[in-house]
């Protein structure tokens, strides 16, 4: 279950959403870089690994009234938060689908 609400406290602008198998919710990359020698080798640059690293994809079926909500946020929101069973985050949707009752939106998280 993923909880979003805007970072703004606002009654009853909560969308709960029960995730589908199709979503990549475990999703990031490592600051990591892979820079060639001139005598043929290579050298790794392994930088870590923070959070907002991270990109959520979720997929899931909403009612009308979340799905309304959701895009509403979608539109007017920097920055929504996001608890999951993972954890609480802050970030951003970046881009967002919505066909019938599906829906499917990317995550980006910030912290």
């Amino acid at each position: 279950m993923i909880i979003i609400t805007k970072t703004t406290a606002s009654a009853g602008a909560i969308v709960k959403i029960k995730e589908t198998p199709q979503s990549d919710i475990q999703n990031a990359s490592a600051r990591v870089n892979r820079t060639a020698t001139l005598s043929g080798g290579v050298v790794i640059d392994h930088l870590g690994y923070v959070v907002g690293d991270r990109t959520m994809k979720i997929s899931a079926k909403l009612s009308e009234t979340d799905a309304a909500l959701l895009w509403t946020f979608f539109t007017t929101e920097t920055l929504l938060n996001l608890a999951s069973e993972e954890g609480y985050f802050i970030g951003a949707i970046s881009q967002m689908k919505k066909r019938g009752g599906n829906i499917q939106f990317t995550f980006l998280v910030k912290e």
